[in-house]
């Protein structure tokens, strides 16, 4: 799996201007691996440069169960992905600070 250094996301945003955007995102794959239901967790953080000069991208994959019974309706799946999201804003919301954030 890839992890996610969240101290050099921190970094990063700190040593960019008050005008820079954040976008926080997560999207999982679901699979089946040695017979388990599986799916890997994508989260992502871009940081957008001045809302103008490009932007910095950093991304993390966990990989967890998948205990969802009706693959066409991923509930807890999507439900993952939504805490997923919430808790790295959480962990990078005072580095944020008065920065616009967005998290999908």
């Amino acid at each position: 799996m890839i992890k996610l250094n969240i101290e050099e996301v921190k970094n990063f945003i700190q040593n960019t201007s008050l005008e820079s955007k954040i976008y926080i995102g997560c999207d999982s794959e679901r699979f089946k691996l040695k017979g388990v239901w599986h799916a890997d967790y994508c989260v992502a953080v871009v940081i957008h440069k001045d809302s103008k000069h490009g932007c910095k991208v950093f991304g993390g994959v966990t990989r967890m169960a998948d205990y969802d019974t009706k693959p066409g309706r991923p509930a807890l799946r999507l439900m993952n992905e939504v805490y997923k999201a919430a808790e790295m804003y959480l962990a990078l919301a005072e580095a944020i600070g008065d920065r616009e954030c967005e998290v999908h």
